[in-house]
């Protein structure tokens, strides 16, 4: 096992986050908050909460990573992996290129792991919140689409998320007897790496 990886995610975690990107690119990269902080102020965004109603953080936009590891033109996906090894995303890179941003810090601060550190995919104006991850770990740049975990359909979604409220109010509630969970970045419901926070 890696050093630092959570036991059953295969992604890296060492003792200084890294984000992986990875894929047909040039050069692989791992990068972290400090190298995410060294981005030149035109590939920042300072303030995600303008771009974003709701959000919060400062991050670098996903088409500057993409070009700092030289994206292959042959390219059509992003498979997006989370620290939680049950949730993965795939989307077509004209969904998430020009509009995505990797969250790294709030308030100046590393992202805590319970608010979704300690990096977060934020994609401005997708139509599918699971596309906004949480705890992200590696972005693959691809041929092909990858695995993806999110529900297949809006009744399912719908489902999905209604289980998550419920979890939620229950384990909120007094004197509840909703089990908690001690594992990493873990959340009440299956879906938890998609974020609406």
């Amino acid at each position: 096992m890696i050093e630092g990886a959570y036991p059953s995610s295969p992604f890296l975690m060492t003792s200084t986050p890294e984000l992986e990107i990875s894929g047909l690119v040039a050069g692989a990269l791992r990068v972290d908050r400090a190298r995410l902080a060294a981005y030149p102020p035109e590939a920042q965004v300072p303030d995600i909460g303008a771009l974003v109603r709701g959000k919060k953080g400062r991050g670098v936009r996903l088409s500057a990573l993409a070009g700092r590891a030289g994206l292959d033109p042959r390219a059509r996906f992003v498979n997006i992996a989370s620290i939680d090894p049950a949730f993965a995303v795939s989307v077509p890179i004209g969904e998430v290129l020009e509009q995505g941003v990797v969250l790294y810090e709030v308030d100046g601060a590393p992202i805590a792991p319970e608010k979704g550190g300690p990096f977060r995919l934020v994609v401005c104006g997708h139509s599918d919140e699971c596309v906004h991850v949480k705890g992200l770990a590696r972005l693959e740049f691809a041929a092909a689409s990858g695995r993806d975990t999110r529900p297949k359909d809006d009744a399912e979604h719908r489902a999905l998320h209604e289980r998550a409220r419920a979890a939620a109010a229950n384990s909120t509630a007094p004197n509840s007897t909703a089990p908690t969970s001690t594992a990493p970045n873990s959340t009440p419901h299956t879906h938890p790496r998609g974020s609406k926070d």
